[in-house]
C-alpha cells in the first residue's frame, strides 16, 4: 500500500516521496485522494501576451485552428446530457496598436468559422446538430493603464531591453452573428450581445 502511494505521488506530483515518516505518508495519501476525485476541468480564454505593448501603428493578421472532441457543450446553460461533439474551428483576426489617452491600446476583430457535429439528449429525446459557417464576430479593445505608454519603434526597443510591469484591462464584445435557428429549442449561440470586461 505504501509503495503504491509513493508511486502515485511521484507520478502526479512530480517529486520523490521518501517512505518512512508519517508526514510523508500523509502527503502521499493526500496526493492520491486529490488526483482521484478530479472529474471536471474548467477552461478559460487565454491570450498569450495580450497586454504586451507594441509600437504605435503595429498591425497583425492572425490565424488559428482548434479541434475539440468529446463531452463538449458550447453553452453550459443548455439542458443537454450525454453530449458527444466534434468541433473544428478556424479563426481569422486583425489587430492594430493605437494610442488612446497616451497609452498603448490594441484593437482586435475576430471572425471564427466552425464545422461542428453534436449529439446528446435533450428533455429525454436524442438530438443532433450539424453546424458549418461563420460564428459570432467579436471585437476587443485592450489598454495598458500602467507601465506601457504609447511608444515609437525606438522607444519600444528600449522598453524591451528594460521591461516594466504592466497593468492593463480589456473589453470584449461578441455580436450574435453565428448560425441561429429560432425554431429550435437549443442553439449553439446565444442570441444577444456579450460584453466581457477583464
Amino acid at each position: 500500500m505504501l509503495r503504491c502511494l509513493k508511486e502515485v505521488c511521484e507520478r502526479h506530483c512530480g517529486r520523490i516521496c521518501p517512505l518512512g515518516s508519517r508526514r510523508d505518508i500523509a502527503r502521499a495519501f493526500l496526493c492520491v485522494v486529490l488526483f482521484s476525485v478530479v472529474e471536471v476541468a474548467f477552461t478559460q480564454e487565454l491570450t498569450p501576451r495580450a497586454y504586451w505593448p507594441a509600437p504605435q501603428g503595429t498591425k497583425f493578421v492572425l490565424a488559428g485552428y482548434a479541434y475539440s472532441t468529446g463531452d463538449i457543450v458550447t453553452d453550459p446553460s443548455l439542458p443537454l446530457v450525454g453530449v458527444d461533439s466534434t468541433i473544428r474551428t478556424g479563426v481569422f483576426a486583425y489587430q492594430q496598436t493605437i494610442s488612446l489617452a497616451g497609452r498603448t491600446t490594441n484593437i482586435q476583430f475576430e471572425l471564427p468559422y466552425t464545422d461542428a457535429t453534436t449529439t446528446g439528449e435533450f428533455r429525454g429525446d436524442t438530438v443532433d446538430r450539424e453546424i458549418t459557417g461563420i460564428g459570432d464576430v467579436s471585437a476587443t479593445i485592450s489598454i495598458n493603464l500602467v507601465g506601457a505608454p504609447t511608444m515609437t519603434r525606438a522607444e519600444f526597443q528600449a522598453f524591451r531591453q528594460n521591461p516594466k510591469p504592466v497593468l492593463a484591462t480589456s473589453l470584449k464584445v461578441v455580436a450574435p452573428t453565428g448560425e441561429y435557428e429560432s425554431g429550435r429549442d437549443y442553439n449553439t449561440v446565444v442570441l444577444n450581445y456579450l460584453y466581457r470586461l477583464r
